[in-house]
């Protein structure tokens, strides 16, 4: 995985403190990964997956509802 960024921040998260990380694969495929903080000694994934362009401005920003239901009537 290449140029990870912290998006988003979960300090008082369910699982513990956390983030969202916005990294890309080698292929350049956007990823997430919400894990642990990297600066802990043990980084613990919670889940990954591949961002909805739907869902998501530049694999940063999520969208708001506003933006979603413009982009369905767009799609059609």
């Amino acid at each position: 995985m290449t140029a990870d960024e912290i998006i988003e921040d979960y300090p008082d998260d369910k699982w513990g403190p956390n983030c969202l990380i916005l990294g890309f694969t080698l292929e350049q495929r956007p990823l997430h990964i919400q894990c642990s903080y990297p600066s802990r000694p043990l980084v613990k994934i919670i889940t990954l997956y591949k961002p909805d362009v739907k869902l998501w401005i530049d694999f940063k920003i999520r969208r708001t509802k506003h933006e979603n239901s413009y982009l369905e009537r767009d799609d059609g």
